[in-house]
């Protein structure tokens, strides 16, 4: 019981619209309760307390548990995010939801069976002392509500009239919510759970301010390309990219192009073999200051002197600014369709794309796929 009066006081203290949760779904089964001892058989009505209430309870349990429990699975679920504020939420919210079930069942119901000892001794309900020759007002003894739902609302709705025009708002409810689920868009930024006066927050506008070209980057890597026989399908890559909408050409300069203008510049470009290729490559890397500038870009298998084998090697990219989820989603689409419809000598195993921040971008992609899922098979 300690144990449960601490994780109230937890919940009220620090996520404070927590009471209004927790009180909606109590009261909604209290209210089960109440109108199972309310609704018994006259043959029951006349019965002991013990007996109207475990009948009460016999019709009520099996509502409010699956109530109960499906709440706190759905909850509990949540307790899988790896976002550390909705984690604590749904475990409050669970652990919350299952002390109310408990209270529910062991509290309110003794509480009941107190009043309906009260009821039987005629005591009045505020001073809980008896009151002689009481008889009940008229007023009380009307069920306003049960008469609305039994002479008006119940004959209405099983017209034929009534029943095509139900039918019809259904369907255009339908068509309206289909219609607006495809226009959902998913937009997600972890910046929106940080506080707006936070330095984080606070350098992240001023870079859209003062660097607005200017958004995440990436780095296609590529392993098991022949840097010779490809040149052609890599320079047309790069053509490809140029033409990327999502991709700032300023920042679009890999290593084999720079490679490719230096040759023409030097009056090397005309090249006849693989391995002559490779040699005056080790010259433009080394002893040149605009190719140990790319340096950084090739993985080698031993000093590229002699003969060496690049085993790795990265084209950066920068992305310009891109701010839905449907855009994140395009850019890094257009990039695969980009590899995947240029002919390499080798296929595009060994091709890939990476970015820390397309992490996040491929579990929206995920989700907005698990979603339209659900909505057409459900």
């Amino acid at each position: 019981m300690e144990y449960a009066i601490t994780w109230v006081i937890l919940m009220v203290l620090y996520i404070p619209f927590f009471h209004s949760l927790l009180l909606g779904i109590g009261v909604d089964n209290m209210f089960v309760i109440m109108q199972s001892l309310v609704n018994l058989p006259e043959t029951d009505q006349s019965a002991a307390i013990p007996i109207r209430i475990a009948k009460a309870i016999q019709q009520a349990g099996m509502s409010i548990t699956v109530t109960s429990f499906t709440n706190i699975i759905a909850f509990a679920f949540g307790i899988t995010t790896v976002m550390p504020t909705l984690r604590s939420f749904y475990a409050f919210a669970t652990l919350g939801i299952l002390f109310l079930y408990i209270y529910e069942i062991i509290f309110f119901v003794s509480c009941l069976v107190y009043d309906e000892k009260r009821l039987e001794a005629r005591k009045d309900g505020c001073f809980c002392r008896p009151k002689l020759n009481w008889k009940p007002n008229e007023c009380s003894q009307r069920n306003t509500q049960q008469i609305i739902f039994e002479n008006y609302i119940g004959p209405g709705i099983t017209k034929t009239t009534t029943k095509v025009i139900i039918l019809l708002i259904t369907a255009t409810c339908l068509c309206v919510n289909t219609w607006a689920v495809f226009q959902l868009e998913q937009n997600f930024d972890p910046l929106w759970y940080l506080n707006q006066d936070s330095y984080p927050i606070q350098f992240n506008d001023k870079l859209k301010q003062y660097f607005p070209k200017y958004g995440k980057r990436v780095g296609i890597y590529m392993t098991g390309v022949d840097y010779y026989e490809d040149r052609k399908s890599l320079f047309e890559l790069v053509e490809v990219l140029k033409h990327n909408k999502f991709i700032n050409n300023n920042t679009l300069d890999p290593w084999f192009i720079a490679y490719e203008k230096w040759l023409n510049a030097t009056n090397k470009g005309d090249i006849d073999s693989s391995e002559e290729y490779y040699n005056i490559l080790t010259e433009f890397l080394l002893l040149t200051k605009e190719g140990q500038a790319y340096i950084k870009d090739i993985n080698f298998d031993k000093l590229p002197a002699g003969e060496y084998n690049i085993t790795t090697s990265q084209i950066p990219i920068q992305h310009v600014m891109i701010n839905t989820t449907s855009e994140q989603i395009q850019a890094m689409q257009l990039i695969r369709e980009s590899i995947q419809a240029i002919n390499f000598s080798h296929g595009h195993d060994y091709i890939a794309i990476f970015s820390p921040d397309y992490v996040s971008w491929t579990a929206n992609k995920v989700k907005i796929l698990i979603f339209f899922s659900l909505f057409f098979f459900n």
